[in-house]
């Protein structure tokens, strides 16, 4: 890390590696711009955790890439080198812990246990509160008069808090991963047993791309390959939050006409239209303004998703 180590100017790289940095950051801004569309077509109260955690996340996308931007391709000078390591670092903080608070805010769907749901809440507000508070000093202390004696504390600290956020998004995937499997078990799917096998396995798919993701950002990390990661990072979280709604929707399928009373997220969940008809049931999430509810259990329901079946449309 050189001085204005994370902010503007190219730093060496050749035009090979700059063309591959601004692919990554275009993609991820094609998809933040993609994922915008769906919000707005999606929610029809913008309220709750998860409508609030999703919008955080994809924001943080768009400012991680911004400051990227400016670093690789602006003026090379201070003024610029600190707006571009304040909008990555507000990008970072958004987009990494955001992705977490949407995991967690739907996962009173397939584990409705009021005391690990909250458990798992205050390891995601640990780890991001320890963990961002420690990196984001070191790049401000880049800019300083001696900005070397920074290099390897962040290096080290870099590595160490991929490898925790990479635990922390593990340990979310694999909840939902063998609760899913548990909630089959007990013969909570939707329909017969082969649609409900093509659910389980899409829904466990589907998490395993999530942390095939976060694998790849690691073994650039450890590479050494640090600005292809900063770049790939966003791209890769951006993917993950597209992926979110296909996870939601099944698990919403999943959980179909079951007791989750006053919801706080609108969704509207369609089957796939055939031959100028609807052939499957059509699902609705409905919302309020309480951002939490019990399940007549004593559960806390972080976010309250539920989904009401209306049968068949001929």
């Amino acid at each position: 890390m050189t001085n204005r180590g994370f902010g503007s100017g190219d730093q060496g790289l050749s035009q090979t590696s700059l063309t591959i940095i601004v692919v990554f950051l275009c993609l991820a801004l094609y998809n933040v711009i993609e994922l915008t569309l769906i919000i707005g077509g999606t929610f029809k109260r913008y309220s709750g955790m998860y409508f609030w955690s999703f919008s955080v996340a994809t924001l943080g996308i768009a400012l991680n890439c911004s400051g990227f931007f400016i670093k690789f391709f602006g003026p090379f000078t201070l003024g610029f080198g600190y707006l571009s390591c304040t909008l990555s670092l507000m990008g970072w903080v958004c987009m990494v812990t955001g992705q977490s608070m949407v995991l967690w805010s739907r996962l009173h769907l397939i584990l409705q246990n009021e005391k690990r749901i909250r458990i798992v809440m205050w390891i995601i507000i640990t780890n991001g509160a320890v963990l961002h508070g420690t990196i984001i000093p070191m790049v401000y202390g880049s800019f300083s008069t001696n900005p070397e004696i920074w290099l390897k504390p962040y290096s080290i600290a870099e590595k160490f808090e991929l490898v925790i956020f990479f635990l922390q998004e593990f340990m979310l995937s694999s909840l939902y991963i063998f609760q899913t499997i548990g909630l089959m078990k007990l013969e909570r799917p939707l329909g017969n047993r082969s649609s409900s096998c093509l659910m389980m396995k899409h829904l466990i798919l589907v998490n395993i791309l999530v942390i095939i993701l976060d694998i790849t950002i690691l073994a650039l990390e450890f590479a050494n390959q640090y600005d292809f990661q900063i770049s790939y990072k966003p791209f890769a979280y951006s993917v993950k939050l597209k992926l979110e709604f296909t996870i939601l929707n099944r698990l919403v399928d999943l959980t179909k006409c079951s007791d989750l009373n006053n919801p706080t997220i609108t969704l509207e969940i369609f089957s796939t239209e055939t031959g100028g008809k609807y052939t499957g049931p059509v699902y609705y999430a409905e919302s309020s303004s309480s951002s939490s509810t019990g399940n007549g259990k004593g559960v806390m329901m972080p976010t309250g998703i539920a989904s009401h079946c209306e049968g068949r449309i001929a």
